[in-house]
């Protein structure tokens, strides 16, 4: 099983003109802005385990079953799904054969009434193949707060330590606790 990323273009939650005018940074450094908020985004991303800015994920995986767990969240929808059949052709599963059920920080496909999983190739690796659309929208206030503040601190403080008249001092990440309660825990 594998996770691909085939996003071509992101659209950031937060613009680089935004993150100027948060941290009152002059103007002339959008390029650099840009890229902060981005590293601070998949930072967020990481932090709570939920994907922020829509983007388009490949996923593979081995069997259909009913149920079936997509391993990211939060899923928009399901673009296609393929899979190799019992002659080793690639087929598209039907947007009849199946249902996208997002409930409770979790997404899983379900079969529809009267419908049965296709057969597949049997000795293939990564025989299914599920295109999803992830991505918070809207993008909650408190998720771009954090995502400015921690790129507002990477600009300010472009070492993981401030050295100060005491020493050595560690950077609190505030944004920490704008995040927590986006935070998506792993489901047993």
């Amino acid at each position: 099983m594998s996770l691909t990323n085939t996003t071509s273009q992101i659209t950031e939650p937060v613009t680089a003109a935004e993150l100027e005018t948060h941290a009152r940074i002059p103007a002339g450094e959008k390029e650099y802005l840009a890229a902060l908020v981005s590293a601070s985004r998949i930072m967020a991303e990481h932090q709570i385990g939920q994907y922020i800015a829509e983007q388009q994920l490949t996923w593979t995986t081995n069997h259909f079953e009913d149920g079936l767990l997509l391993p990211v969240y939060p899923v928009t929808s399901v673009e296609s799904i393929t899979y190799l059949d019992t002659e080793a052709a690639m087929q598209t599963l039907s947007t009849d054969v199946y249902k996208l059920v997002v409930d409770k920080m979790q997404a899983r496909l379900y079969l529809k009434p009267d419908q049965d999983w296709p057969d597949l190739q049997d000795d293939a690796r990564d025989r299914i193949t599920v295109v999803i659309k992830v991505g918070m929208d809207p993008v909650p206030a408190a998720i771009k707060q954090a995502i400015m503040l921690i790129a507002a601190t990477a600009y300010e403080n472009r070492q993981d330590e401030v050295v100060g008249e005491s020493g050595h001092i560690k950077i609190d990440m505030a944004s920490s606790f704008f995040l927590r309660p986006y935070k998506r825990y792993e489901i047993g």
